[in-house]
């Protein structure tokens, strides 16, 4: 089964129904992101650290039960563990090599927040995720060092495409399957990447 692994930022505009001026298309994008995975059966990953980060904006106790709750009945949680530990060992290593303490320093992010979204791809390597989806591209393109695939919410109009060319299963006539073996019309940019 494939795994898709979500950063903080997805589950604000997914469960909290929150984001800032300008991104309110990202409300509409991860709400259909969530219910694609969900219908096809691809397990959706959240890291601990993203769950602390998720549920430390959340002031009302009842809240973020509520919210726990849901995300505990309905996503895998993955913990930091030793193949964690060991990916971000590695990660870290491989920054280092290439100068990410000048990054570091001189980013605008803070520095826990680079060892988050380190720990993010570290779990999500360690536990067998094909992808990640997260607004900060730039940062966890860095950080994954291409050894998996980093997505943002812009992926969303590929689903769609993809959804609107390829007819739901119950609409799909039994003539369409008596095609010939040689007319192999699967296309790698036709299926998504998880």
């Amino acid at each position: 089964m494939k795994k898709v692994c979500v950063d903080t930022n997805m589950l604000i505009w997914y469960i909290k129904k929150q984001c800032t001026q300008g991104q309110e298309d990202c409300l509409e994008k991860a709400e259909y992101l969530f219910d694609y995975l969900s219908s096809k059966g691809i397990t959706t990953v959240i890291p601990s650290i993203v769950l602390a980060e998720l549920l430390g904006t959340v002031d009302d106790d009842d809240l973020r039960e509520t919210y726990f709750d849901f995300i505990s009945a309905n996503f895998e949680i993955v913990q930091f563990d030793i193949l964690s530990s060991r990916k971000f060992i590695e990660l870290k290593v491989k920054q280092q090599r290439n100068n990410a303490d000048i990054y570091a320093k001189g980013g605008s992010k803070a520095k826990c927040e680079i060892t988050n979204d380190q720990n993010i791809c570290a779990s999500a390597i360690a536990s067998g995720c094909d992808t990640i989806f997260s607004h900060n591209l730039k940062d966890f393109e860095k950080f994954a060092g291409g050894q998996i695939q980093i997505l943002t919410l812009d992926y969303v109009e590929v689903l769609k495409r993809e959804a609107a060319n390829n007819p739901r299963p119950e609409q799909v006539s039994l003539f369409d399957f008596a095609k010939d073996d040689d007319e192999d019309e699967d296309d790698d940019e036709d299926n998504p990447p998880f």
